[in-house]
């Protein structure tokens, strides 16, 4: 079973990504979101850009970890959440996660431009396939 995926020529280089829909379960939010392959990250988050574009309000969100990176140190809270993902064949593909939802002030504009990130709580539950030179990016199970 194949999950496909896409190589976003926006990025430089070009990045990895794969579309997902996530159901933030307590906060009653569900959306389509496109999420960047990061092996690189522990956990699958939801940064600034699409927190805004979906409107989460995480005023009364209190955050439970701290996770650093290209965005400093940023705090995040966890939510039950369901991750969809579409098989090539079409299937629905359920999987059950906590997604981080960042709580953090955007320190800086240009952040609002970083991508929600598919971190490696699910992605180490599938092979990974990504080649650039043939444009190929997929999950498989």
């Amino acid at each position: 079973m194949r999950i496909l995926g896409y190589i976003n020529y926006g990025y430089r280089p070009p990045a990895p990504f794969v579309t997902a829909v996530i159901v933030l379960h307590e906060l009653n939010v569900e959306a389509r979101l496109p999420l960047l392959l990061d092996t690189g990250a522990s956990n699958t988050i939801v940064l600034w850009g699409d927190i805004k574009r979906i409107g989460i309000d995480v005023s009364s969100l209190k955050p439970e970890r701290k996770f650093s990176g290209l965005g400093g140190l940023i705090e995040a809270k966890p939510i039950t959440s369901t991750i969809n993902f579409r098989s090539e064949k079409g299937e629905l593909v359920e999987e059950k996660a906590e997604v981080y939802v960042t709580t953090s002030a955007c320190i800086h504009p240009k952040l609002y431009l970083l991508p929600s990130i598919l971190g490696r709580d699910i992605i180490n539950k599938y092979a990974l396939n990504y080649n650039y030179e043939n444009g190929e990016v997929y999950l498989e199970k």
